[in-house]
């Protein structure tokens, strides 16, 4: 199971407990629930500009101020969906059954998507280089400190979330599972 200890049984010890050789760490459902979060992302950026440049004509020089507030709330909620979608479908995807790994996941698909979305940023915008500084307008910096926190919380919470589903989910085959067997002894013992 992913991050849980892994007792190597063919090593040979003349003394003392077994050792156990760390944490395992599902990669693939963590590209799953990052590659899942930065599309839900992208997706939920584009339909708010569509509606938003839409709804409000940008031509009006009027549209400034509410625009910005709507924007802010707007790209925290969405960003934070996003990632708690990824961060759930992290631990789904790995079958994960401990919620602390669900989070640890979830956290590290968020660290994976945030990372790839700088990186892109800093080489193809200036602007987001100056935001990323520190020394871009204030409500950006603003709404990129308060976005990734509380993406990252949602991430963790999501993979939390979702190990809990997966664990509950095989806990029912394991108990249809049962079922099924003492079902099956019993028409044995009739027959």
């Amino acid at each position: 199971m992913p991050l849980e200890m892994v007792r190597n049984e063919n090593e040979e010890r003349p003394f003392g407990p077994p050792r156990y050789h760390g944490v395992r760490v599902n990669w693939g459902s963590i590209f799953c629930g990052t590659f899942a979060s930065m599309g839900l992302s992208l997706l939920a950026l584009l339909l708010g500009n569509a509606i938003g440049l839409g709804a409000l004509n940008m031509v009006s020089a009027t549209a400034g101020n509410g625009l910005k507030a709507a924007t802010f709330i707007y790209t925290i909620v969405t960003l934070g969906l996003a990632f708690y979608a990824g961060g759930m479908g992290t631990s789904l995807a790995g079958e994960l059954t401990s919620r602390v790994s669900g989070m640890v996941h979830g956290f590290i698909s968020w660290a994976l998507a945030l990372t790839s979305v700088v990186a892109y940023g800093i080489v193809f915008s200036s602007i987001f280089r100056a935001v990323v500084g520190g020394i871009g307008p204030s409500g950006a910096n603003w709404l990129v400190a308060l976005t990734t926190i509380f993406s990252c919380g949602l991430a963790m919470v999501g993979g939390g979330i979702g190990a809990s589903r997966a664990r509950q989910r095989m806990l029912d085959l394991e108990a249809e599972l049962k079922e099924m067997e003492e079902t099956r002894s019993h028409r044995n013992r009739a027959a």
